[in-house]
């Protein structure tokens, strides 16, 4: 029996009986994404720490990396963001490789890490700090969301279609 795999490239199926094929990604270029909304993450985080902290005067929940005492949220959040937006490009890079609507699934799961980072501050109560922590976590969120969508969006590339005398339009249309 005869694979398609095995037809000579004029020969391969096309139109609606044609194989599916899966977007290529171009992985420089979503990491290169990745890497930029690392740092864009730290910044809103960042900024977000100190308006609350130095403008507002209200502290943030303690973001707890190891070493560090709780009065340094300032340089805690944006460490954090930062990774995060690292861990959903990797996401994304494997949803690419894996899933049959990468973008779909990604936005999925990046928007349940928003609520969930909406909804973590409030376990010990509602205050003040813990408002405050919900709306630096969701806006950290929403950038890295939007950011790393784009880079993927851009990273995918539509499948290569198989080239041959079957696809080309008749002559005279």
């Amino acid at each position: 029996m005869e694979r398609a795999e095995d037809r000579h490239p004029a020969e391969a199926p096309s139109g609606p009986t044609a194989p599916p094929t899966r977007p290529r990604i171009d992985a420089g270029t979503l990491w290169a994404g990745g890497i930029a909304t690392a740092a864009v993450a730290a910044l809103v985080a960042g900024v977000g720490t100190v308006i609350c902290g130095a403008v507002l005067s209200i502290e943030l929940v303690h973001v707890g990396l190891p070493g560090r005492p709780k009065g340094q949220n300032t340089l805690a959040y944006p460490t954090v963001a930062a990774l995060v937006a690292l861990g959903a490009t990797g996401v994304l890079h494997l949803l690419s490789v894996f899933a049959p609507r990468p973008l779909l699934f990604f936005n999925w799961i990046i928007g349940l890490v928003g609520l969930l980072g909406a909804a973590l501050p409030f376990v010990s109560g509602f205050s003040a700090s813990s408002l405050a922590t919900a709306v630096v976590n969701v806006v950290t969120v929403a950038a890295i969301a939007a950011l790393v969508g784009s880079s993927g969006a851009r990273a995918l590339r539509a499948p290569r279609r198989p080239t041959g005398p079957a696809q080309r339009p008749p002559a005279g249309s």
